[in-house]
């Protein structure tokens, strides 16, 4: 008896399970399901805690001076960094989803100096979040799975192994991680993410091993497994069909030789992504996340995109800029290739592929007596690309005390006292959104994010 992830996930729908939305599936959230069956998913993360003065939210260094630092609590300090020797950039016209001016419209020099600044017009761009810590391992947990941790410890699946679970049943690699974290509590074993540490690691893993066994005795031993997995004790226990189900696909996936599909392509667009054959750099992961999904092989792929921002000390000045346009290059060579390749369905691959840029925490907006910046619960996040509202700004950090987050109105994306303040479950309900897994208002949250959309960054 064979158990592919179709007639895996095909039993479990006809049985009443509907296993992919994690509980009962109503009508509408299976016809979002649909709508959603061509859509993909590329998170990435600039490990350590970026500045978001040097990168999404910057400021007017003519008005944020250091004479008058102490009364603003805002520091820019961007005539000491290292590397750029450029001002940040001044982008008057950006606004808000409905159309309203955005009031502060600089970005520091990391972005403003990257080759993803040219691609406003494709971005969503969010300021003002609250992270409610300044522990790494919290704030990038939240993040992930858009729950607030149980001290360091993550609560709930990634959001990654909710979106792989979703659309990814016959993808042979639904959940890609590379050097990135994921979790999976309550969703489908196939959905868990296939971590690795860098892109050679992933080679290995799919590589087939030496045997010492010949191709009649591998086929009999296989015969074997099978049948006895195909006895009715067996079928009726849930975890025996798990591992069942885990065999075959790591046959499955041995047996196609991936391997050799992505040693091809890594090494036919090394110019184009820059990895100078080094597979353990950010420019090498995001050239096998495109490659993954862009030849059917994942759903949803995670990376890491930069060298530690944890900048405390005058490695501040010297490194988080430079490393943060990396960060931010990277990101910009994924979009300008899929919004030059054509989809077979029509568009281009950038029409159906979400990104999604952020980082666990934002740096104090005063530099401290070291000349760096320490840990600020104030974040933000940068998405492009499928279903994402391009050229707008969703909220805003205050402009006084330290850039504090602000309440924000979720549909308007406007600073508005009345509104909310953002948390990380805001943007991952709306990637949930997306996939077909959520419902707008929240009145339907399998994940049980407990918060809606925000509908400022939907297209």
């Amino acid at each position: 008896m064979s158990l592919s992830r179709r007639h895996f996930l095909g039993g479990a729908l006809a049985a009443g399970g509907a296993a992919a939305f994690g509980g009962q599936a109503t009508l509408s959230s299976l016809a979002r399901a649909a709508e959603a069956s061509d859509r993909y998913f590329v998170l990435c993360y600039f490990g350590g805690g970026w500045d978001v003065l040097s990168g999404l939210d910057g400021r007017d260094p003519s008005i944020y001076r250091r004479d008058n630092r102490r009364d603003t609590g805002i520091e820019p300090a961007y005539d000491i960094i290292e590397t750029t020797g450029l001002p940040p950039l001044n982008v008057p016209g950006l606004v808000h989803a409905d159309g309203t001016p955005v009031e502060n419209h600089f970005f520091g020099p990391a972005f403003g100096t990257s080759r993803l600044a040219p691609h406003l017009d494709k971005l969503a761009v969010v300021r003002g979040m609250s992270m409610d810590t300044l522990t790494h391992e919290a704030g990038r947990r939240r993040f992930l799975t858009g729950k607030v941790p149980s001290g360091l410890s993550a609560r709930g699946s990634s959001a990654s192994t909710w979106l792989a679970s979703a659309l990814g049943a016959n993808d042979p690699i639904p959940n890609l991680s590379v050097n990135t974290e994921a979790y999976n509590v309550d969703r489908p074993v196939w959905a868990t993410a296939l971590g690795v540490a860098n892109v050679n690691d992933l080679l290995a893993a799919l590589r087939p091993g030496a045997s010492v066994l010949g191709a009649r005795e591998r086929d009999l031993v296989e015969a074997t497994l099978d049948s006895y997995a195909a006895c009715q004790v067996q079928t009726e226990s849930a975890t025996f069909v798990k591992a069942t189900e885990s065999r075959h696909g790591a046959r499955t996936l041995v047996n196609r030789r991936l391997d050799s599909i992505i040693s091809s392509e890594l090494t036919s667009r090394a110019v184009q992504y820059g990895h100078g054959g080094n597979y353990s750099s950010p420019e090498a992961y995001a050239l096998l996340a495109v490659t993954a999904i862009t030849l059917g092989l994942s759903r949803c792929v995670s990376i890491t995109v930069t060298e530690s921002l944890d900048t405390h000390y005058d490695d501040w000045f010297r490194v988080q800029t430079a490393r943060q346009r990396r960060g931010f290059n990277t990101m910009a060579t994924m979009i300008e290739d899929l919004g030059s390749r054509a989809h077979p369905s029509g568009g281009t691959w950038l029409d159906r592929v979400t990104f999604l840029g952020f980082s666990e925490f934002s740096r104090t907006a005063m530099l401290n007596a070291s000349l760096g910046r320490d840990h600020h619960l104030m974040n933000g996040c940068v998405l492009a690309g499928g279903g994402i509202r391009g050229g707008v700004v969703a909220g805003a950090s205050t402009n006084i005390n330290g850039m504090l987050p602000g309440p924000v109105n979720l549909t308007t994306g406007v600073p508005d006292p009345n509104g909310v303040i953002m948390y990380p479950e805001h943007v991952v309900q709306s990637l949930l959104h997306l996939a077909g897994i959520s419902s707008a208002d929240g009145s339907e949250d399998p994940a049980d994010l407990r918060v809606p959309v925000l509908p400022a960054i939907l297209a």
